[in-house]
């Protein structure tokens, strides 16, 4: 997953809890803060997540419009 990081850099989630959520317009998580001096990323659910229901974040919008292409 990639993801922007600042203003001039973009982070890559290689492995950990982060590369194993997909991609949804409707995510159910985010991205609830990150710590620049330690590279951690922490994630937050936007609503109640049911028991079974798949974890998903919104990647970003290079990635909507990747797959908006693909789609068509």
């Amino acid at each position: 997953l990639q993801y922007p990081w600042d203003e001039e850099n973009y982070g890559l989630c290689i492995s950990g809890a982060g590369s194993f959520f997909n991609h949804s317009k409707d995510a159910n998580a985010k991205i609830h803060d990150r710590d620049f001096d330690n590279n951690i990323q922490r994630y937050s659910a936007v609503r109640n997540i049911a028991k079974g229901e798949e974890v998903t974040i919104f990647y970003n919008e290079d990635f909507e419009e990747f797959i908006n292409k693909v789609a068509t």
